[in-house]
This record gives C-alpha cells, sequence and structure tokens, in this order.
C-alpha cells in the first residue's frame, strides 16, 4: 500500500513539472512566435475550449475554434518578445486532468511590464498535457 501511494506520488509531481513546462512554453511561444502557429500547438483546440482575456480594453472570451480562425487569419495581436517570469505558481495534476494557477510578469524590449493573474486547465491527451481552458487577467501591481 505504502509502495503504491509513493508511485502515485511521484507521478502527479512529474505530471505537475510537465503541466508547469508546457505553461511556460506556450506563455514563451505565445510572446515570440509570429505567426501563432507553435503557440496553438500546447492547445487541445475544440469548440469547448475557452480562454477569458480581461485587459485595459476590455473582457473576452473565445472558444477554441475562435483562436484557430484568429490563428489562421493572421489576426492575433503581433509578437512582442516579451520575457515572463512567474510567482506564486500551485499546479495540481490527477488522472488525466490538472490545473494551475500563477502571476506572470512579462516584460518587453523597451523595458516596460504588464502583469497578469492567470488560471489554466489542462487535458492529457494521448499521453501529452495540452490547454483546454486559460483565465488571463490583467493587474496593476
Amino acid at each position: 500500500m505504502l509502495l503504491a501511494l509513493s508511485c502515485c506520488s511521484a507521478v502527479a509531481q512529474t505530471d505537475e513539472v510537465a503541466i508547469r513546462q508546457i505553461i511556460e512554453s506556450e506563455s514563451r511561444d505565445y510572446h515570440l512566435d509570429p505567426d501563432r502557429k507553435v503557440f496553438t500547438t500546447y492547445w487541445h483546440l475544440t469548440a469547448d475550449t475557452r480562454l477569458v482575456l480581461t485587459d485595459p480594453t476590455g473582457t473576452y472570451a473565445y472558444s477554441g475554434k475562435d483562436l484557430q480562425a484568429f490563428v489562421d487569419k493572421g489576426e492575433m495581436p503581433p509578437a512582442n518578445n516579451a520575457v515572463s517570469e512567474y510567482s506564486n505558481f500551485v499546479v495540481k495534476a490527477g488522472g488525466t486532468i490538472g490545473w494551475a494557477t500563477f502571476d506572470q510578469k512579462s516584460t518587453v524590449p523597451d523595458g516596460k511590464s504588464s502583469y497578469t493573474r492567470e488560471f489554466r486547465c489542462v487535458e492529457k491527451i494521448n499521453g501529452i498535457w495540452k490547454i483546454v481552458s486559460s483565465s488571463v487577467h490583467n493587474y496593476n501591481p
């Protein structure tokens, strides 16, 4: 029994590390990928996928279908080459579902920074963690 518990705990820790890596990679590629083709590889884009974004211009909600259309049409915001730093990262995983919350500071080359509080829901699909829901909210520190 103790061995099984230890095994499952190790799997969860490995999944939690993988989830954090997917989130950090997705953010990095969002900021660097000029056509957003790499950015979308971290997502499982279906009609059920959701992205909610609150920024100074308003609150926006998109489905996976919307995101794919924006990428396909080249309508995503241009890459800004920001470098992101993370704090307050909490990741949980169980089976094929996981989630993470964190604060992100993104700094563009001219030194200007933006701050967001973020949530990601991920699903393990064919053994690979994919983002299925994201909630991003700008704030002033």
